[in-house]
């Protein structure tokens, strides 16, 4: 067989080949990945089950699931109009991946809210890995259509270190996607499956290699057994590290602040909220470990807590800073959150307890901005639930 000959039998084979694995992604989806290209697909009516006997503070045994939405949480009641509508949009933190159905904070926060609003629904839209990019692709496919009164943003962790140069809002826009050939590889992955395959892979490994991928860092269940590694950064390295980041804060805060605008315009009160770590400038109570000096390899760099903690809230300062400049809303959860393993399974995620509390927080500040909007839907006067 002559050589162009073996080279189109081979291409025939690997065009069989791809399309035959495209025909079985179409059908089914072994990675569970939640983004087609740049389209979020919502896991309607899911159900996931983990053993969870050696996080600290998780259930021996977690269910979570999926209503048909693809959501956390009950299905729009049929009298939307009658009903206080409250949706909850973040990342891993509020997701709550690994804590059983109404355990995590938007379901508790529900709880904690019905005595005061009798009518309320909240809804968790809380979607893993989901930076102020992918919130602002859902709040256009999904949460803005459905018309809520009020969107909490539990947003920063997932900002620090995301550059402005991705284009991030040109992305929404389909005429760009030709335009370069990154963007027909964001094309090719918004169309086909394979494609879709091959890029949701790509940001799994830069999810990993930024330390942010949950697992990184777990506190044992034995609070007796935490003796993490240690480290000290030198203030110079974490001065010089903070400055680094200034440009990155300033496309988080172009990001934020168009979350802000497009919710408002919208017709949605929007809520903002800083995000919490277990590290920082203290000893945790239940194991006198100094959380300052923790070695943590996490966006990018290995520091101590004290820097970690440092540079987190520098992005958390951002938020607090477009709710003051725009008027809206936030909620200082990173500054209420005490640092302490009795409410976190690793360096920021909450567990059981750890969720409890940020439900009685959330509400705490919360009641009293929806009595005031929403005068029509309160049933009695807010009361602080943060004991």
């Amino acid at each position: 067989m002559r050589p162009t000959s073996n080279i189109l039998v081979l291409l025939a084979a690997t065009l069989l080949a791809l399309l035959a694995i495209e025909g079985f992604l179409h059908v089914y989806h072994p990675f569970g990945f939640r983004l087609r290209g740049n389209s979020i697909v919502l896991p309607a009516t899911m159900r996931y089950a983990f053993n969870g006997a050696t996080g600290n503070g998780l259930d021996s045994e977690i269910v979570h699931t999926k209503n048909a939405i693809g959501f956390r949480g009950p299905m729009p009641p049929p009298d939307w109009a009658n009903h206080l509508t409250v949706v909850a949009i973040g990342g891993s933190t509020t997701e709550c991946f690994y804590l059983s159905d109404g355990k995590d904070w938007p379901a508790l926060l529900a709880g904690n809210l019905v005595p005061n609003f009798p009518r309320l629904w909240v809804e968790n839209a809380g979607l893993d890995g989901h930076s102020s990019f992918g919130h602002t692709v859902l709040l256009h496919q999904a949460v803005a259509p459905m018309q809520p009164n009020v969107v909490l943003f539990l947003v920063g962790a997932n900002d620090v270190g995301l550059s402005n140069q991705k284009g991030d809002d040109d992305r929404l826009n389909p005429a760009s996607a030709w335009s370069s050939p990154r963007g027909f590889l964001l094309a090719l992955a918004q169309h086909t499956e394979i494609g879709a395959l091959g890029l949701n892979l790509y940001r799994y490994w830069h999810t990993v290699r930024w330390g942010l991928a949950q697992g990184e860092f777990h506190v044992p269940r034995d609070p007796g057994s935490f003796a993490p590694a240690t480290t000290e950064t030198p203030d110079a390295t974490a001065t010089t590290l903070i400055a680094a980041h200034a440009a990155f804060r300033d496309g988080y805060r172009a990001r934020l602040e168009n979350l802000v605008r497009e919710s408002v315009a919208a017709g949605i009160l929007p809520v903002l909220i800083t995000q919490p770590f277990l590290l920082g400038d203290a000893v945790d109570p239940r194991t006198g470990v100094d959380l300052s000096r923790v070695r943590l390899d996490l966006w990018g760099s290995v520091l101590d807590g004290h820097t970690q903690w440092r540079l987190l809230d520098s992005y958390n300062d951002v938020t607090r800073d477009v709710a003051a400049t725009l008027n809206v809303s936030v909620i200082d959860l990173a500054r209420l959150m005490p640092k302490t393993t009795l409410y976190f399974y690793d360096s920021m995620h909450f567990n059981n307890d750890g969720a409890t509390a940020v439900a009685a927080f959330v509400a705490a500040a919360l009641c009293p901005v929806l009595a005031s909007r929403f005068p029509s839907q309160t049933g009695a006067h807010c009361v602080s639930r943060t004991n």
